[in-house]
């Protein structure tokens, strides 16, 4: 498929996951689909400093990371104007006005909400 008809295209997104394997999968589903770059980090510390550094289409925020909550980012990502999409395995979990996305999830609901939330990446 073309570059500019894939359904991620051009999308820059950053990636909170601390399972390895589930990042590797869904980086590769990503860009498979068209997003232009995907950031993983399963740090809370590491993604601020990303995030200071770097402009993102998409935030794919898992709960539980290893050195704390991603839920602690949200502050910092809403002032950034950067759309956060929650990932989780924790049943129920409401955030905001946020998509929660229950673990685990197809990559077709992935795409769908991903499609939904984000912003164009600056050029």
């Amino acid at each position: 498929m073309p570059p500019s008809t894939q359904p991620l295209s051009g999308l820059d997104i950053l990636m909170l996951e601390d399972e390895a394997l589930v990042a590797f999968d869904v980086e590769e589903l990503l860009l498979q689909n068209g997003a232009r770059t995907v950031e993983i980090t399963s740090s809370v510390v590491v993604a601020r400093e990303i995030v200071t550094a770097r402009q993102f289409s998409l935030v794919l925020l898992d709960v539980k990371l290893a050195d704390g909550s991603g839920l602690e980012l949200l502050p910092l990502f809403r002032r950034l104007q950067m759309p956060v999409i929650v990932t989780t395995g924790y049943s129920g979990l409401e955030v905001d006005e946020l998509r929660v996305i229950q673990k685990p999830y197809s990559g077709e609901d992935l795409i769908v909400a991903i499609r939904a939330a984000a912003r164009p990446s600056p050029s």
